[in-house]
């Protein structure tokens, strides 16, 4: 029992390891290849959810069992845990036999798997690292197994995708940025570009869109989108977003001091801080503090947020409107669910996502896509506002075909 999964009865992670690091002393010398394998089931979430968790468990059966079919007595299938599995290959002469070997699982993969007179498809995801590439102990092997399993479901349901320099790299620099993240407020690392929003029929500034950047020592501005998933996972968006809205509209009230009284500020919300019971009482009390009326306060959530998470944060939506806070959804049409949930959301704008206006003179149905899509806010009774014009012949389109602000 302590070596082997209960369910499957196939190797468990301790035993796994054992015979990993056995074969690894075994072939150090020898010039042949060991190939770690980390597999798991595409959306098998909702095999329990649609099917209930005793068909889960005899798909799982029934994966494993044709998986230690598809591979040699001498290599180890185990199970990791929940619905992943790991696989260890060895003897391999050249990096060439890798690639067959992938075959191989996705081959287990291309027929349905039949529990209790169902059958069932299911895909699956994974990762290979190759001894001594790759590593040279069972743990790091594993490790970035995994961190090519996650490029793989990255990019698709039944992919695989074998580890590289460039992705240790990239998940090492991460690590290193997580871990200087949590100094960022303290060291006093993080800054705001302002972006405007200009009317279409006037010209002037309607707007200014607060971006954050993080201005790190030896590596220059870091994107968000380099460190804001990271903020999200280590819990930190909570107190980075909070800097930046204060920030924000401490530097809006300034403007409003200096005369430019029509400006709004306009600051982007995680979806995270929409689901904070406190986050409504964090607003209130920075507009107090900032001295900001609430109606020059703009708040913009992702599309992807507006149509997953509607139920969950439609309560907290409505709270920061009745404060008389704007609300904009962000990088619209990006999304395929969004026009059935628009209408119940409380917003006031949305922004047409750049990519549609990079490619308005490059197709037909980019141009129909953008028309439609400012005609269907306006009857809604929003305002459009088109992200990324760069050029007098979008703004001239954008502008003939009724959008309101750039």
């Amino acid at each position: 029992m302590a070596y082997h999964d209960t369910l499957t009865g196939l190797p468990n992670r301790t035993l796994f390891r054992d015979r990993l690091n056995q074969a690894i002393a075994l072939t150090e010398r020898t010039s042949k290849l060991i190939a770690v394998i980390f597999m798991d089931l595409d959306s098998f979430k909702n095999v329990n959810d649609t099917m209930g968790h005793k068909v889960g468990d005899e798909l799982i059966i029934k994966v494993s069992r044709k998986l230690s079919e598809s591979f040699r007595r001498s290599d180890t299938v185990s199970r990791f845990g929940g619905d992943e599995f790991l696989i260890m290959v060895g003897n391999l002469k050249s990096t060439g036999d890798v690639s067959k070997i992938a075959d191989k699982v996705l081959n287990v993969f291309k027929t349905p798997f039949t529990v209790r007179s169902q059958e069932i498809h299911i895909s699956a995801s994974f990762g290979i690292a190759v001894y001594p590439f790759d590593g040279k102990d069972a743990d790091t092997l594993i490790r970035n197994a995994d961190i090519a399993m996650y490029e793989a479901k990255s990019r698709g349901k039944g992919q695989y995708c074998l580890c590289t320099e460039d992705m240790k790299e990239e998940i090492m620099l991460k690590h290193e940025l997580s871990n200087k993240l949590y100094r960022v407020l303290e060291n006093e690392e993080l800054i705001l570009h302002y972006q405007p929003l200009l009317s279409t029929k006037t010209g002037e500034i309607r707007c200014m869109e607060a971006l954050v950047r993080w201005n790190l020592p030896d590596y220059g501005l870091i994107a968000p989108e380099m460190f804001i998933p990271l903020a999200e996972q280590n819990g930190l968006i909570g107190p980075i977003g909070e800097w930046v809205l204060k920030t924000a509209c401490s530097q809006a009230k300034a403007w409003h001091e200096m005369g430019l009284t029509k400006i709004q500020i306009s600051v982007n919300a995680s979806v995270i801080q929409l689901h904070d019971s406190n986050f409504i009482t964090t607003v209130e009390k920075i507009l107090k503090e900032t001295g900001l009326q609430a109606e020059y306060l703009n708040l913009e959530i992702t599309e992807s947020s507006a149509v997953k998470e509607s139920d969950n944060i439609l309560s907290t939506l409505q709270g920061l409107r009745k404060l008389g806070i704007e609300i904009s959804i962000d990088d619209f049409g990006t999304e395929y669910s969004s026009l059935s949930r628009l209408n119940h959301l409380p917003v006031n704008r949305i922004k047409i996502d750049r990519s549609f206006i990079n490619n308005l003179f490059k197709s037909e149905k980019d141009q129909a896509l953008v028309r439609g899509m400012i005609h269907l806010s306006q009857t809604l009774g929003l305002r459009v506002v088109a992200e990324g014009v760069e050029n007098k012949e979008q703004l001239e389109f954008l502008r003939k075909h009724g959008c309101d602000e750039i």
